[in-house]
């Protein structure tokens, strides 16, 4: 069979990762993982819940916190 890639996952599964990423409490104070989370959203132009998520990562002081606010801009 053939092993699929992180890379070659869609949007959907991408973002279903996300959420349990965070839901196991991996990476909740890390910056960078709440914009690419957010990127996600972008992509399909859901700009709501890429600015959810970057209030997220906000309201969990995620760090370093200059970095999210300027990929939040």
């Amino acid at each position: 069979t053939k092993t699929e890639s992180v890379l070659d996952i869609n949007q959907s599964n991408r973002v279903e990762l996300y959420q349990l990423v965070h839901g196991q409490g991996l990476g909740t104070k890390c910056s960078i993982f709440y914009k690419y989370w957010a990127e996600e959203y972008d992509k399909v132009d859901d700009f709501k819940a890429a600015d959810r998520i970057f209030q997220l990562g906000m309201s969990l002081r995620a760090q370093p916190e200059k970095d999210l606010v300027d990929a939040h801009m």
